[in-house]
Order: C-alpha cells, then structure tokens, then sequence
C-alpha cells in the first residue's frame, strides 16, 4: 500500500477538515461531503480507507471505518446520478441531496401514498405454507442397560 508523503493532498485535507470542523451543527455526513474530493483523490490514488480514517481522526473528524466505507459509496453514487441528470459542476448542497434522496428510496416503498390508503384499510392476507411432510418414525430398540437390584431398593 502506498504511504502517505503527499504534503499537498496532506495539507488541502488538514484545511478542509478545519473549514469543515468549524461549523459543528453540521451532520457527519455533511462534513465529509465538504472533504469528498480529498478523500475520492486519497482512494483513487490507492490510500486504504484505514489510512483515510486516520488521516480524518487526526484532523478531528472522527468516523468508524465502516461508515466512512458506506459514505464514500454514497457519494460515488450521488456523483454519478447527478452526472446522469444534466449536473455537470455537482456542489456539497447537490450531492448531500442527493443522497438523502438516496436514502429515502430505500426506505419509502414506491408508490408510498397509494399504499397507505390501501394497506391500511383491509386486513393482511393470512399466510399459506406448504403442508410440512409427515414425519416416519420408527420403533426405538428396546435395548436397555437397566437391570433391577433388589437389594437397592427405593
């Protein structure tokens, strides 16, 4: 893996954390969105997402490895759509909306409006399984080890 000697991309991800460590209220999401081009810069040039994390760590902007993962995928993916609707110059505020909108399609069912009106009108359909095999069970052998005393009687 390639080490980190780049002072240029060093020092322009150390005044983007600044610019994005300066305005607290902004969510995590948000500030790494600030720091994209830094970071999708650091991964194009073979810097694991670990060493990005560090790198962010010490710059204040603390994230689990996992979740940085996940946004970075997320802004690719909001890069690309936005490319795919006409946005040519994509900036934080058309990426973070994008990605929100993302996100509540995954989570909102299409169609979500005419769903409630229907679903919520008439009970759930019971739920049909397939008829569990019969089970053949056979005789267990009647070889046991017990053997009555008299002697030791209850």
């Amino acid at each position: 893996m390639p080490h980190i000697n780049d002072a240029e991309i060093a020092s322009g991800l150390k005044l983007r954390a600044e610019e994005a460590a300066k305005t607290p209220e902004r969510s995590l999401l948000e500030r790494v969105i600030a720091l994209r081009k830094t970071i999708l810069e650091l991964r194009d040039k073979g810097h694991a997402t670990s060493q990005i994390k560090k790198w962010l760590g010490e710059q204040h902007l603390h994230i689990a490895e996992g979740t940085l993962r996940n946004y970075i995928a997320r802004i690719v993916s909001a890069e690309r759509r936005a490319r795919d609707e006409g946005i040519q110059e994509t900036s934080n505020a058309d990426i973070l909306r994008i990605c929100k909108g993302i996100v509540r399609a995954k989570i909102a069912p299409p169609n979500s409006n005419e769903l409630c009106a229907e679903h919520l009108s008439s009970p759930p359909a019971p739920r049909q399984s397939a008829p569990m095999p019969a089970k053949k069970t056979q005789p267990t052998p009647s070889s046991s080890t017990f053997t009555p005393r008299p002697d030791n009687e209850l």
